[in-house]
């Protein structure tokens, strides 16, 4: 059993939408048996595990509809390049060094891992470009104004990205071993008509 509230909601909710749709978790096993072959190259942007044997078939199929979202254009993602990878959680002015030098007109500042509702945030003074190309090739754009957003570093689960981009509709992601954040933006119109508090599965 599980003790993370987070991963409790999606594994009830996962099987509560598998018995109203027989075909959804044979379309989730294909993306768990992806992950255990390390098909993704971008993986660690939507959630990173100290051990990919953690993944259920539940957390493959959240990864399943946060990768969907980008296929169909409503992610849209920024990359700021950073001089170093995160260190752990509690080097926490060793993670703060790094954010201090963000290009313009980027800002950010780590609180430290844990239970927190995120590690810290970034931000922007002046408006940003974001884009991604769907699964047909088409690209979409997106421009926002100065604003900001939570940053997750390191390990995270998809649940806890699914649950930001639901509901803070952006998200900034630092994973272990990467010189690389990635902010990601859900589309607003394409949030409103399918997340809901009460069901996290459409």
């Amino acid at each position: 059993m599980r003790t993370d509230t987070y991963e409790q909601i999606q594994d009830e909710s996962f099987d509560e939408e598998c018995e109203k749709d027989k075909n959804l978790y044979a379309i989730a096993y294909e993306y768990y048996k992806n992950i255990k072959k390390n098909y993704y190259t971008d993986i660690d942007w939507f959630g990173q595990y100290w051990d990919n044997s953690f993944i259920n078939v539940a957390d493959a199929h959240t990864f399943g509809m946060l990768h969907s979202w980008a296929g169909s254009g409503n992610l849209t993602f920024c990359t700021l390049y950073v001089n170093h990878t995160p260190n752990a959680d509690k080097d926490i002015g060793w993670n703060n060094g790094v954010l201090q030098n963000l290009p313009k007109p980027f800002n950010g500042k780590y609180e430290g891992g844990g239970n927190a509702d995120n590690d810290g945030w970034i931000s922007w003074n002046e408006p940003i470009k974001l884009n991604v190309f769907d699964i047909n090739g088409i690209e979409h754009r997106k421009e926002l104004n100065p604003g900001k957003c939570p940053l997750e570093v390191g390990y995270t689960k998809f649940i806890r990205t699914y649950f930001h981009l639901a509901f803070e509709r952006i998200l900034a992601r630092w994973p272990y071993g990467s010189n690389k954040i990635i902010v990601m933006k859900l589309d607003d119109d394409f949030a409103d008509r399918v997340c809901q508090w009460d069901k996290i599965y459409l």
